[in-house]
This record gives structure tokens, sequence and C-alpha cells, in this order.
């Protein structure tokens, strides 16, 4: 996450107040074995010009490197692309985190730009690696990636 700030009941209230109401948003749970573990979300939904902007956050470590990453993307892009017909889909990772940006990849994600030095961790700037996938990508990489998914779901 970009910030590391300690996040109150109150302030996660707050925020579920403001977001629920956009209509340019949507944002989901993810659960895995019953016990929530994370969040994804589509924001900056732009009909006009069939784009959004995705994230997602696994912050239980019992759910990390268990497949949950690539069950989750390959749900979003399924939503993203099948559901809402968008043309394009957009994600921002920090440069820091390679294991998100080669899973992107894997889906067909192309590195398209990197903000310099961006984001303050600690007494250290990072830089944002900026990623996009077009429908036409999906859908040469969707089969393959169906096959994954349909193993880690067993």
């Amino acid at each position: 996450m970009y910030t590391e700030t300690y996040i109150t009941e109150e302030m996660q209230r707050r925020w579920y107040e403001t977001i629920k109401s956009k209509k340019d948003e949507i944002h989901w749970v993810v659960e895995v074995d019953g016990e929530l573990v994370g969040k994804m979300d589509l924001r900056k939904i732009d009909m006009a010009n069939k784009t959004a902007e995705w994230s997602f956050y696994i912050g239980e470590e019992s759910a990390m490197g268990s497949g949950a990453g690539v069950l989750i993307e390959y749900q979003l892009l399924e939503y993203a692309f099948n559901e809402l017909k968008l043309h394009k889909l957009n994600c921002a990772v920090l440069d820091f985190n390679s294991r998100v940006i080669e899973l992107h990849k894997k889906f067909g994600f192309v590195e398209e730009g990197r903000i310099r030095q961006q984001i303050l961790k600690g007494d250290q700037y990072v830089d944002v690696v900026l990623l996009g996938i077009l429908s036409e990508e999906w859908k040469v990489n969707r089969a393959r990636l169906q096959k994954v998914v349909e193993r880690l779901k067993r």
C-alpha cells in the first residue's frame, strides 16, 4: 500500500461512507476459506473511454502465496472485460513489489511507464510502476490462465 498509517475502525467507517456513493468505483472484500483477507477495487471507471484502474491488497499472511492473487486477478479481469466491456485496465505498483509486477505481466499487463521517487516508504522514496492491459491482450492470455485457475480451485 502507498501509506503505512494505522487505520482505526472509525477511519474505516468514514472511508466506507465516502466510497459507497461513488458511481465510478466498485469495491469488494476478498475471502479465502471463510476468512476476510483483503480487498480489490475498480476506480476511475470511465465508461465513455471504457477504461478503469484497479488494485488489490492481501493483508493476511495466511493467504499470501496461496494462489489468492491469481484468483483475484483472473476474476477481476473477467468482470472488467466481460461484464463491464472495458477496453483497457490500468494499475500502479510500488517498484519493490516485484512479485505483483510479475503476476500482472503473466496475465498480459505491459509496463507502460514509471513515476520516479513518487512514494516515501520509511526514509526512502520509491518508484511507482504503471501497467496496462487491453481487452484484446486479455483474450489472448485468458485460456492459458483459466487452466491455472482451475488447478488452484481444486
